[in-house]
């Protein structure tokens, strides 16, 4: 039986795929002993996969720790490593098929195939094959496998080609042999082989099956026998016996191993089950206690010294044991007593009493220090403890500031210059003190009472740092003359004026510079001069010239700050709303308007039902609440048909098209009006005709 399938992918989600053909044989055929060998030129494996064809078929593959049980129509799959060979045998009758795996993003040869591996008693002693070449596939290959015994009588096209081959087990042998693309035929006169032949080439392949024996025959059973060995290995150490070998690492935990392996030995194979037991190391700590200069002996070892050592012992299940020993060593108990000395030290000074010495740099910091020391005389340890109290040692900064030419009176001495002076004291604790004093010259200066002032303000101007009040305007200030030797004089400029400090020498020492600054010249704009349902954010822009803050008061008492602000409101809307702007200039300086934003409510209204033979309520058109400057109006029957359009407001449909009545009934119309700000507005909706 053949199926396929136009676009595969091995394994599943592999980012390629192709068409692949897949086969099937009867189970009559199927087999319970087989050799796979993977594909050439290959870096990823191949997959496998096996069926049983009956309940409780154990599957042996070598190089498995364990056998795969498998019931009736059950399918076990795993990937082979690449370049690699195996023995498969299973105790019913099962059928393997494998799986070359698509081509990757790395130019991987070949690609997506299928083939079924033919029974090792289904071989023949010959075949013939046919390569296939196209323009993708351009390598050709026949993997052989047969009984070793066979090997020196295998042939290609009538050439020896027993050198090829490889050692698959005790049993078989194996070989991959690359051919040309032709026809080619296998012979072994000495034994049955099974061939597969296979080409490759760029995201490209075939496979299949040279050929197999059909006759009739029994499928034997395959038989196995299980050798069970039981062994014991110390914890940690290596194991290698029974053909099994184990790293230290493996044995690393104490406790049972159950570790098997097949041995094939001809046509027969035995399983070979290791009970191996990890024996433990024991480990033991234990703590002696000594006097300084005792000994003690353990282990035929004397130790005098404190320490950890470790002993190596042989245990009663022949590992190794491992003992530490710690030797804890204390000295000899005496007699003790201790005396207590309280004393103190200026910081920074060294100190020698009552057998203790200490250097300067230990008294550095003020605080208390715990000095030991200790004496045997005898059986008797003496020790005396000193509690030395570090004096503080006070150090100040101050700062003084003097005008040039003045003297300061300071610890009794007379001080006339700026700089860096240093006094030393005795404290209350007996102690130096010292004092730092940085002397400085005042720096002449000018202060106002504010940044700059509206046209006709006044503001006061002091003098510091100095004792000559002699003040100048550039431009000359007319109110100076009456206030010359004040340190505070008030002016009132008529345009941006700098005030200088003049020394008894003519030169300025310090200047300041007073602004005049106008007033804004008032400007406003609003984005939309009106506010309705539609549009309830208006934008408000102060334009004036001049102008560095602006305040918006609303008569609802929302309050806004900025030059241009954005006010939304909110229903319900008032019928106009008062807005007043605040303009002013970066000394205050300020104006003021208010106006008014009218509040429009727009709508557009049509009747529902109109009756043209009626003395009122005969005709159709619109209301609407404001101007309208663009509008279309068009009417439509209920066939689609137009029966009226205009594009004037005030018109009115008297329910005829060209003169003549239209029925009774139902009218569809649409509409479009527009007002003189832009505001839009559109519409559909039926009107009722009676008659």
């Amino acid at each position: 039986m053949f199926q396929g399938n136009k676009f595969t992918s091995i394994p599943a989600g592999s980012p390629s795929g192709d068409h692949i053909f897949e086969q099937s044989i009867p189970v009559k055929n199927w087999g319970t002993d087989f050799a796979v060998i993977t594909t050439a030129q290959r870096t990823v494996g191949d997959y496998v996969r096996i069926t049983s064809s009956e309940d409780n078929c154990n599957v042996y593959i070598s190089g498995f720790s364990s056998p795969i049980l498998l019931n009736s129509g059950q399918t076990y799959q795993y990937v082979m490593s690449a370049n690699s060979a195996q023995r498969i045998r299973t105790t019913k009758p099962v059928c393997v098929g494998m799986y070359q795996q698509a081509s990757d993003y790395y130019g991987e040869p070949g690609d997506a195939n299928e083939l079924m591996i033919t029974p090792l008693d289904r071989g023949l002693q010959r075949v013939g094959l046919t390569t296939y070449e196209s323009s993708r596939i351009h390598t050709h290959y026949v993997n052989i496998v047969l009984r070793t015994q066979y090997v020196s009588s295998m042939t290609l096209d009538g050439n020896n080609i027993a050198y090829q081959f490889s050692t698959l087990d005790t049993a078989y042998s194996y070989a991959r042999v690359s051919v040309s693309n032709n026809v080619h035929f296998l012979s072994n006169s000495a034994g049955p082989f099974i061939a597969t032949a296979y080409g490759i080439g760029q995201v490209e392949s075939y496979a299949y099956n040279t050929g197999m024996s059909v006759d009739s025959t029994a499928i034997i059973p395959f038989i196995i026998d299980t050798v069970q060995i039981y062994d014991t290995v110390c914890m940690g150490q290596e194991y290698s016996a029974n053909g099994f070998n184990l790293s230290p690492q493996q044995t690393s935990s104490a406790g049972n191993l159950g570790l098997w392996r097949l041995d094939y030995n001809g046509d027969s194979t035995h399983h070979i089950h290791l009970t191996l037991t990890v024996l433990p190391i024991s480990y033991g700590d234990t703590t002696a206690h000594i006097y300084e200069g005792d000994t003690l002996f353990y282990a035929d070892t004397a130790f005098t010294t404190a320490g950890t050592y470790n002993f190596y012992l042989t245990a009663a299940n022949g590992c190794d044991s491992i003992l530490r020993l710690h030797i804890e060593c204390t000295p000899r108990p005496i007699t003790t007593d201790t005396t207590v000395y309280r004393d103190t030290v200026c910081q920074g000074l060294p100190y020698e009493d009552y057998g203790f010495s200490v250097d300067a740099a230990t008294t550095a910091n003020a605080g208390t220090l715990e000095l030991w020391r200790n004496e045997l005389v005898g059986d008797t340890l003496h020790y005396y403890h000193l509690l030395l109290t570090i004096l503080p040692h006070t150090a100040i900064d101050t700062e003084a500031v003097i005008i040039q030419g003045d003297t300061l009176f300071f610890a009794d001495t007379t001080l006339m210059e700026a700089g860096d002076y240093t006094f030393t004291f005795t404290a209350a604790n007996g102690c130096d003190s010292t004092v730092t004093l940085h002397l400085s010259y005042a720096v002449a200066g000018i202060s106002a009472s504010a940044d700059g002032i509206c046209p006709g303000d006044t503001l006061t101007l002091t003098a510091t740092g100095t004792y000559y009040f002699l003040w100048a305007a550039d431009p000359p200030d007319p109110d100076l003359e009456a206030q010359q030797g004040q340190a505070s004089i008030n002016v009132s400029p008529r345009t941006t004026t700098i005030y200088r400090l003049i020394d008894a020498e003519g030169h300025t020492v310090a200047e300041l510079m007073v602004g005049i600054d106008n007033p804004p010249v008032m400007c406003f704009e609003v984005e939309r001069p009106f506010v309705d349902f539609d549009h309830p954010v208006v934008y408000f822009t102060d334009c004036s010239e001049g102008h560095a803050t602006s305040t918006w008061t609303f008569s609802d008492g929302v309050t806004l700050t900025g030059d241009k602000p954005r006010r939304q409101f909110h229903y319900p809307l008032p019928d106009s709303v008062v807005v007043t702007l605040t303009s002013c200039n970066r000394y205050q300086c300020c104006v003021d308007t208010t106006f008014t934003v009218p509040v429009c409510i727009r709508s557009v209204w049509f009747p529902n039902v109109f009756t043209p033979g009626l003395e009122t309520n005969n005709r159709f058109g619109c209301t609407a609440s404001f101007e309208i400057v663009e509008f279309e109006l068009y009417i439509y029957n209920r066939q689609g048909l137009l029966v009226y359009h205009t594009d004037d407001p005030t018109a009115l449909w008297d329910g005829t098209r060209d003169g003549a009545p239209m029925p009774q009934g139902a009218y569809v119309y649409y509409w479009f009006a527009k007002d003189a700000y832009d505001f839009r507005r559109n519409g559909a909706g039926t009107v009722t005709l009676l008659r």
